[in-house]
């Protein structure tokens, strides 16, 4: 499947790979998203502490037209075509949460929360024109979309800002929408997942399917649907970069 035909740059967020000791989260995260947007997950005490400190409203979080490597084997990419407002969110080109935990480097160094917090506000963009703000953006940033979505080191970054190469993550392009906005609760386009994973998806949905037939049904119908299957030799998120790359070439 591919995501060349969107007309507006593709969102991404997707799971960490599942702990040891919790085998299923994961695929409970993976059908609160399916059911209902970003909105159906709780924010944990990472995002907590940093909406706290930047002073961010309870929000959702995703990256725009890229793909961590550190997702696990669901990534989800969803078609933002819908208009949205200041009063939504906000737009950055940086993690918010790399901000506060330090990912960023900064001369001379940022040392306090208001400091962090200040180079927020300046920094921060509204949601109201998200589309152009950030194609505009990254094409001043980082010369050009493509590069961008490989990873490499801005041509011309933010004042005060030490670009790690190794660690592209910590500039991302990100979209915090308020969990209240309706937007929030927007379904995801497509699923990119390995191909055992997507089986054990489907597996864990049936299972419970006997509980709650009509819930999980429309879950195991939509995975069905749109979910993209990766081989054992790729991971989602390579996969998803490859699509982004592909979508990049087509809107020059």
């Amino acid at each position: 499947m591919t995501l060349a035909h969107l007309n507006t740059p593709p969102w991404v967020a997707g799971l960490r790979p599942p702990a040891v000791a919790e085998p299923h989260r994961w695929k409970e995260a993976a059908a609160a998203i399916i059911e209902d947007g970003l909105a159906g997950l709780t924010a944990g005490p990472g995002t907590l502490k940093c909406e706290g400190i930047l002073g961010i409203a309870s929000s959702c979080y995703w990256y725009l037209c890229q793909a961590a490597k550190s997702y696990g084997h669901a990534v989800f990419v969803w078609h933002m075509d819908q208009p949205l407002t200041a009063s939504d969110g906000s737009l950055t080109p940086f993690d918010s949460g790399g901000l506060v935990s330090g990912k960023m480097a900064f001369d001379p160094p940022l040392t306090t929360e208001a400091e962090f917090k200040d180079f927020y506000d300046k920094n921060r963009y509204s949601l109201e024109h998200w589309a152009p703000t950030f194609t505009s953006g990254v094409k001043n940033i980082h010369g050009t979309l493509t590069d961008y979505i490989s990873g490499l080191a801005p041509t011309n970054g933010l004042t005060g800002v030490r670009y790690d190469p190794a660690d592209p993550q910590a500039f991302f392009w990100e979209a915090h929408v308020l969990r209240s906005a309706v937007i929030s609760r927007t379904r995801p386009y497509r699923l990119f997942i390995t191909e055992n994973a997507n089986q054990d998806l489907l597996d864990w949905l049936a299972n419970r399917a006997d509980d709650d037939y009509s819930k999980y049904r429309t879950v195991i119908e939509w995975v069905g649907d749109n979910a993209v299957k990766v081989s054992p030799a790729q991971s989602p998120a390579d996969m998803v970069r490859q699509a982004l790359a592909r979508w990049a070439a087509a809107h020059p």
